[in-house]
């Protein structure tokens, strides 16, 4: 699937509950932070791994550009 956050937002606290999700930035930075207070910035290319049980957040470190992630849900 795909995810865009516009420039300065965050797409807050989603639960996964039952699966594993792997993010991958496409474009501008992010900021990615678990519940566990674990976090990651992703630049283009780079990859993160969201283990099921876990609450996550991302936020665009960009303020003029959206960010693109693409994401594999892994049962």
């Amino acid at each position: 699937g795909l995810i865009r956050i516009q420039p300065g937002k965050m797409k807050q606290g989603a639960d996964i509950c039952r699966n594993t999700i792997i993010f991958t930035a496409m474009d501008n930075p992010v900021h990615l932070t678990t519940i566990r207070n674990t976090w990651v910035i992703l630049s283009k290319g780079d990859s993160c791994l969201v283990p099921k049980g876990s609450t996550y957040a991302i936020r665009n470190l960009s303020q003029e550009n959206q960010a693109e992630l693409h994401f594999v849900v892994v049962a």
